[in-house]
């Protein structure tokens, strides 16, 4: 009851974050809660694919609503920004979702497979809460990927908006990436510094 409580929680929390954060960083809420609805629409095939698959949840995949979210959004991120950039080229709302789809269909389904063949690793696992996780975490994937592809298209078809107008690349972000690349050097070995340190720490970690 406990973790059932807390997964449903969770969820709602994940959900209203995911809005927050893209809007803010989108500047926008309207484009951002179309790409939530087409994900709430994946999530939905999700838990009917798990009832057809494996049947029930347990302790550890109830959480998997809460983990698909902050992986399936980033679909929508990349098919919302990119389609902006399209429509600040001028393109009419029809021809910015067939470039889009062009453009980063692809991409990201690759990033799905990906993803989706990590999860489907876990199936080896002895332990049946973590082989069930693998199997509804892969399909999961793919299904809030397929919804992105398909519901979110048809959403910016219904409700189609103008492009923002400071959709340009942020000057500031620019500005970093020269800086770093400048000193591609330091950067190379500072991370290389601390992913030794970070190594060496994780021979401490055990298992509770």
């Amino acid at each position: 009851q406990t973790v059932a409580r807390d997964g449903a929680r969770s969820t709602f929390i994940s959900l209203f974050l995911v809005v927050l954060v893209f809007a803010i960083g989108f500047k926008e809420l309207k484009r951002p809660l179309l790409a939530v609805l087409a994900l709430c629409c994946g999530l939905g095939w999700t838990m009917g694919f798990t009832t057809l698959v494996v049947g029930h949840l347990n302790f550890i995949s109830v959480t998997l609503t809460t983990m698909l979210m902050g992986i399936g959004i980033d679909f929508g991120i990349h098919f919302i920004f990119r389609y902006d950039e399209e429509m600040a080229l001028g393109y009419s709302p029809e021809e910015a979702i067939a470039r889009t789809l062009e453009g980063t269909g692809i991409d990201t389904l690759v990033g799905a497979t990906a993803t989706a063949a990590a999860f489907l690793a876990l199936t080896q696992a002895h332990f049946r809460g973590i082989s069930d996780f693998g199997i509804i975490a892969a399909g999961g994937t793919f299904l809030c990927f397929l919804s992105t592809v398909t519901v979110l298209p048809a959403l910016l078809g219904l409700f189609p908006s103008q492009a923002r107008r400071d959709s340009a690349p942020s000057a500031d972000i620019a500005a970093l990436e020269k800086m770093l690349l400048d000193h591609a050097k330091l950067v190379v070995f500072l991370w290389l510094l601390a992913t030794v340190g970070a190594a060496l720490l994780a021979t401490r970690v055990g298992f509770s």
